[in-house]
């Protein structure tokens, strides 16, 4: 009897778990950039303007959506708390050219082709963007983050600490220049420059031939290339 009375309870509880569920559509002016912060994750698309957020009626009370000087801001008005694990966002805008996350935000983006794309990522966050299309790819990585790379940028300006790992392996790239410290790892295969500066226990791994290398290391890092 036991098991049957579960059972039948069951159902009930998904359908009121679904029936907590909200979506709201934030009204915000038009944005170039996003920054994301306390443990909320998002899902960047480029598209009409567009700002969703869905979870917990509770949970959305706490997260605030506005923008400033051109970048929307997300965030939770008490820091990271377990509610933010309840809500997701998905955003979009025509233009999409610099991502932000921090404390523990996880960020999935869309590049448009643009001058220069900025990514800044720290607190333990992770970002992932594709579609990059830049002259320039600069990425600010602190604090145990992981930032992942898609598309094309004739140069690629990273600089990772903290533990962070930059992974540029599917960018396609002209130039790199990096500095990983504090046991951090960039990864990149551009085909005609490198420099590099690796300290504190860092890697710089380069699996291509560039003709151009500039390279230093100290306390036990290492700037890796292939054999020829």
């Amino acid at each position: 009897m036991k098991t049957l009375r579960v059972a039948a309870t069951l159902p009930a509880l998904l359908l009121s778990f679904s029936a907590l569920a909200e979506e709201q559509t934030r009204q915000t002016g038009d944005f170039q950039g996003i920054s994301v912060g306390g443990g909320l994750k998002a899902r960047v698309t480029v598209g009409p303007t567009s700002v969703r957020l869905s979870g917990d009626p509770q949970a959305l009370e706490h997260v605030q959506t506005e923008v400033e000087d051109g970048t929307l801001v997300v965030r939770s008005k008490r820091g990271p708390w377990k509610g933010s694990s309840r809500i997701t966002l998905t955003i979009s805008s025509p233009q999409m050219t610099r991502v932000e996350a921090t404390g523990g935000a996880a960020v999935e983006a869309e590049a448009t082709a643009t001058p220069t794309f900025t990514i800044e990522s720290s607190g333990g966050s992770t970002v992932s963007v594709s579609g990059l299309d830049s002259a320039r790819v600069e990425v600010d990585a602190s604090g145990g983050t992981n930032v992942t790379l898609k598309g094309r940028a004739d140069l690629l300006a990273a600089e990772a600490s903290g533990g962070c790992q930059v992974y540029g392996e599917a960018l396609s790239l002209k130039a790199l220049e990096a500095e990983a410290s504090g046991g951090s790892e960039v990864r990149a295969n551009p085909t005609e420059r490198v420099t590099a500066e690796a300290s504190g226990g860092s890697t710089v791994q380069v699996d291509s031939q560039p003709a151009q290398r500039h390279v230093s290391t100290s306390g036990g890092s290492k700037v890796r290339f292939p054999r020829p």
